[in-house]
């Protein structure tokens, strides 16, 4: 119930009251409208004398009176309530309560008509040690849900004034999540068009282009693919590589077109596979992705890929990061009355 994010926080001087700043960068829309639990890490206690100063997407700014010094504590700040599934598609986050004694909360300044802005500044700070998630891998919104600050992509912005929509290719592991932010490592990394890789003989090697438009609404998206060109003379041929967003295979295996669109403001997400097959060349072989959007400029966006020596019999399937089970989204296997290999039939 305490919920699957928290951070950490240091209290090092004792006080009656100290301050902390806290750059969650938080993708939700209304954090003001959530519940923020503050628990002493040593005693367990639930820390009662806390009041929310500021709470943005982008940050929080929270007063509480410490009980353990020198102490760690821990803020959770989506706690949920303890019936629900956690992973249920609406989650109903615990609203904010206010728990803090009236007289210390007037001793300190802290209702709006008297909060005074110079004096939380001179109360001493707490640090922030840690941002923390729960079985971090599947929990953790770092890197791909650690949003920039509108001020962040105003200023992306102004730094392309050319182009209508930008382009960051992203690896697998980091599958993009978010449609409507740019999430900070894109602001700290900029748009780019170029992608580099390392894929193993046999692997479906996955891989995103995340498409920012920006400027212009982009109605409909085509790409175009070439050959993989090692040195000397190996290659991987275009019939190898797909968007898996721009068609393939329905559930009884006929061939579907799909429409990609992305809208004003918005970011869309191509998902690409690449074949490597069996024999391919061991080394770095290079090609070009060509993306076409409708009423707007191509982007050429230059691949290169590392193939090593090892054949990776499973094409990937079995090490879920690598997203190599996408390709299964086509697969024709069962489609027909046969029985499917490995096997055999009942008698």
């Amino acid at each position: 119930e305490l919920g699957d994010e928290r951070v950490e926080l240091r209290v090092t001087e004792k006080a009656d009251a100290v301050r902390v700043h806290i750059p969650w960068r938080r993708r939700d829309r209304m954090p003001q409208k959530k519940a923020v639990l503050l628990v002493d890490a040593k005693t367990g206690k639930t820390i009662r004398n806390i009041a929310r100063v500021t709470i943005k997407r982008a940050y929080g700014e929270l007063v509480f009176q410490p009980e353990t010094v020198q102490g760690s504590y821990y803020l959770y700040f989506l706690p949920y309530k303890a019936d629900t599934v956690p992973w249920a598609y609406s989650i109903p986050y615990l609203s904010p309560k206010v728990t803090a004694d009236p007289a210390w909360i007037a001793r300190h300044h802290l209702t709006k008509g008297t909060f005074d802005r110079k004096a939380w500044r001179a109360l001493p700070p707490a640090k922030v040690a840690e941002i923390q998630a729960r079985r971090s891998d599947f929990n953790s919104f770092d890197p791909m849900e650690v949003v920039a600050t509108e001020e962040e992509t105003r200023n992306l912005l102004a730094s392309h004034p050319g182009r209508t929509y930008l382009t960051f290719p992203e690896e697998r592991q980091f599958p993009i999540r978010m449609t409507e932010d740019l999430p900070l490592r894109w602001i700290e990394r900029g748009p780019t068009t170029g992608f580099r890789g390392v894929a193993q003989r046999g692997e479906f090697y996955a891989f995103q282009v995340g498409v920012y438009a920006c400027r212009v609404a982009i109605p409909k998206l085509s790409v175009e693919y070439e050959d993989l060109k090692a040195s000397p003379g190996g290659r991987i041929s275009r019939s190898s590589m797909r968007c898996i967003n721009l068609g393939g295979r329905d559930w009884a295996g006929r061939p579907v077109t799909r429409t990609f669109s992305v809208a004003q403001g918005a970011v869309g997400t191509l998902w690409f596979g690449i074949q490597v097959p069996n024999d391919a060349s061991a080394g770095r072989c290079r090609g070009t992705l060509v993306l076409q959007p409708e009423g707007a400029e191509e982007t050429r966006i230059a691949l290169s890929l590392e193939v090593t020596r090892q054949v990776l019999e499973d094409g990937g399937d079995n090490d879920l990061w690598r997203q190599a089970r996408l390709r299964w989204l086509d697969s024709t296997l069962a489609v027909d009355d046969e029985v499917t290999k490995p096997f055999t039939p009942l008698n």
